[in-house]
């Protein structure tokens, strides 16, 4: 079995190749086209480039959330959108909102609490704005979690 590679806008010839045969054929404009669904209430708005990504199949983009390959050979980017608004998709990208983002804790100037009696509190700047949204995979939060407890143990031995 041949192995589907992922098209990038520089492959611009090799996909006019592969879309030859296509009634409606790709555009990468499509994947600039914001895609709006509501979830637990909550209206999101994504962009097709988040998820869907042209391979080297005629007529069919690969969704990387649900491992899907999605035909868009006679509808065009309106058979994207239909995808990311199933059943499947929304609880792909609901897992992925609520697992891969952690609240604003991450400030510049935020210690933990068991932390900030080691800190020279006189010299930080405050600021009460998150510096980012951290995107932080389960995996690393686990890590993270695991060399915190290992930090704090060390600290109340010293």
């Amino acid at each position: 079995m041949a192995s589907i590679k992922m098209l990038e806008p520089a492959d611009a010839a090799r996909l006019k190749e592969v879309e030859k045969d296509v009634d409606n054929k790709f555009s990468w404009a499509w994947m600039e086209r914001p895609v709006t669904v509501y979830l637990a209430g909550d209206k999101v708005t994504t962009k097709l480039r988040d998820y869907m990504k042209k391979v080297d199949i005629p007529g069919k983009a690969l969704c990387t959330w649900c491992n899907e390959l999605i035909k868009y050979g006679k509808k065009g980017s309106i058979s994207l959108v239909k995808h990311a608004e199933t059943g499947k998709h929304k609880a792909k990208q609901s897992i992925r909102r609520t697992n891969y983002s952690l609240g604003s804790m991450a400030t510049s100037s935020s210690v933990h609490p068991f932390f900030s009696r080691f800190s020279n509190t006189s010299s930080r700047v405050q600021q009460s704005e998150p510096v980012c949204e951290p995107v932080v995979p389960i995996c690393d939060r686990v890590s993270n979690q695991q060399v915190t407890t290992y930090i704090i143990l060390i600290a109340t031995l010293l």
